[in-house]
């Protein structure tokens, strides 16, 4: 496994909704993290337990899920920074079985 940075940009859909749930925040001693993403969402670039780095330039590093809240939900438009851990599948060629 390793960790990569994600660019991920979207609008809020039009009854408003992110479209996204996330969890977590500096009063739990967590960054806040995608907890669920809505299936066909204007969101659906997010991945469940990606973690949130920085939404329109501002760093939610050590932040509150209160004041979280307030930067996704204070901007009509999001471009999000986020840390998504990405699995990778070794295998040896020589154990795979070619028919």
């Amino acid at each position: 496994t390793h960790l990569e940075l994600c660019l991920v940009s979207f609008t809020h859909s039009l009854d408003g909704r992110l479209g996204f749930s996330v969890r977590g925040g500096s009063e739990h001693g967590l960054s806040i993290f995608v907890s669920k993403v809505e299936d066909n969402s204007t969101a659906a670039g997010l991945r469940v337990g990606d973690k949130l780095v920085e939404v329109n330039g501002i760093s939610l590093e050590s932040i509150t899920m209160s004041s979280a809240v307030k930067v996704l939900t204070g901007s009509n438009r999001l471009r999000m920074v986020v840390r998504r851990v990405v699995l990778c599948l070794l295998f040896s060629l020589a154990d795979s079985t070619v028919m």
